[in-house]
């Protein structure tokens, strides 16, 4: 089988794309939850930064991203 230059072109972004989200997805839910006592010094609408990521940020960035 012959590949065009599109089909690789095509490919490639597409691993990109694959890569750059699998990383954001990979942040939000294993870095935020384990720095979550030092983001709770932070406020967010009110409410601590570690408790709004856990609680809904977590669950928008997924949407975000099946989006």
């Amino acid at each position: 089988m012959v590949s065009h230059p599109k089909q690789k072109v095509y490919w490639r972004r597409t691993l990109r794309l694959t890569v750059a989200l699998l990383v954001i997805w990979l942040v939000v839910t294993f870095v935020v939850s384990f720095y979550a006592r030092e983001l709770n010094e932070i406020s967010f609408f009110g409410f601590p930064l570690g408790f709004y990521m856990g609680g809904q940020g977590a669950l928008l960035i997924y949407v975000l991203i099946v989006g």
